[in-house]
């Protein structure tokens, strides 16, 4: 009786937790076995390539009105790995081909095509407002457009890596492969390209939260990004997170409360830790402090001559991760308040107490939100013999 009530328990919560994900999609990231340990978005969260030639910190350093992006689908058939505000990497799984997108405010078509080994790799050379060569020895193939509407010099690059190319293929047919792979792709990404002067995918309350799963770690790591607040002399301001950057252990972003007021945000899942790497040193600007929910964090914050706080760390062990190694395994939020400072530890303290139930260390069998592998294919059944006359 105790044990279906358990289990009834368990099917509630799950239900409950999956209805809440479908109001604020996770930044949801699982393994792909058939290829690489890789972690792949799902295609509702980054639908489509939008990104911008420069880093996401000028949209809240400078505060432009109209931030322009280039924006254009992804590849068929496969699905984004990761992302950043100018970056995009995409990875077909069933064909082993790696997409990567990358939006730079200064290229040249020379100095790209320099890159190439030989000129008879050199596929387009620019004069149409695109180029492209091969690299038949790594397998890789690379494209560049011009984007003059994000800047005079503004390009995007285009990478494709066809892992499953083999070097001891000949060298011809490496040469057509990788022209076959790269001048549809620029053709492509050249025809279906526009320009949008909105941020439609680090928008503040876009997601909910992270999943990250790294390599050295068999378990999942899940963050919900909470509302923050600030105190400012015409009053509090509230802000939700802007995800800017998705990697394998790490997310970062943005709270942007108002133009030129906001908080830079890091949080990363390691076996190192920086704050507690300083309070083994001894260092005076390192302290602990035990949070309401009772677990120990450890702080250190690079104070000014003034007294006032520029930046912080805040790290904590999690329960029930370790390395491969057995260490523990630590989350550490890194926090710069720009616009304003900090005039206290206890502010630090206040921003953990508000991440510290958000954080949950989840073993990947038992995570709702990875999609689990596909079941191995059976054999046909032999068919039965006929019985015996008896």
């Amino acid at each position: 009786m105790k044990k279906a009530l358990a289990m009834l328990l368990a099917l509630a919560m799950l239900l409950a937790v999956s209805a809440l994900a479908e109001e604020l999609p996770y930044v949801r990231q699982m393994p792909q076995y058939t290829y690489v340990l890789a972690r792949v978005l799902t295609p509702e969260s980054y639908p489509e390539v939008c990104l911008m030639a420069g880093y996401a910190f000028s949209l809240f350093s400078s505060n432009p009105d109209e931030p322009l992006f280039v924006c254009f689908p992804g590849p068929d058939g496969a699905q984004v790995e990761s992302f950043s505000s100018y970056t995009a990497h995409y990875l077909d799984t069933e064909n082993c081909i790696q997409y990567t997108y990358i939006a730079d405010p200064n290229n040249s078509f020379e100095e790209f095509t320099n890159e190439a080994s030989a000129d008879e790799y050199i596929l387009l050379d620019g004069s149409d407002g695109s180029a492209a060569y091969i690299d038949p020895d790594r397998g890789r193939a690379y494209g560049l457009i011009a984007i003059k509407e994000m800047g005079k010099n503004a390009k995007l690059e285009i990478r494709v890596n066809l892992d499953k190319l083999d070097t001891k293929m000949p060298l011809e047919d490496r040469v057509t492969a990788l022209s076959d792979a790269i001048l549809p792709e620029v053709a492509r990404v050249k025809e279906q390209m526009r320009f949008e002067t909105l941020a439609p995918y680090w928008s503040a309350g876009k997601f909910g939260g992270a999943k990250l799963l790294d390599g050295e770690f068999a378990t999942i790591f899940r963050l919900d990004f909470p509302q923050v607040e600030a105190t400012f002399d015409d009053g509090a301001k509230q802000a939700g997170m802007i995800v800017t950057d998705v990697d394998y252990s790490r997310v970062e972003g943005f709270y942007s409360f108002e133009p030129g007021r906001y908080i830079e945000f890091q949080a990363e899942f390691s076996d190192y830790a920086y704050p507690i790497s300083k309070m083994n040193d001894g260092d005076e600007a390192a302290f602990q402090e035990t949070l309401g929910d009772g677990s120990v964090w450890t702080f250190w914050t690079n104070n000014m001559d003034d007294g006032s706080i520029i930046s912080m760390y805040a790290a904590k062990a999690l329960e029930g991760a370790a390395g491969r190694s057995g260490d523990p395994v630590y989350v550490c939020l890194e926090m710069k308040p720009n616009g304003y400072r900090w005039n206290s530890r206890e502010e630090c303290v206040a921003l953990a107490e508000i991440f510290a139930p958000c954080i949950q260390a989840v073993p990947a069998e038992q995570d709702p939100y990875v999609a689990p592998e596909a079941p191995a294919e059976e054999a046909p059944a032999e068919p039965e013999a006929p019985a015996e006359a008896g």
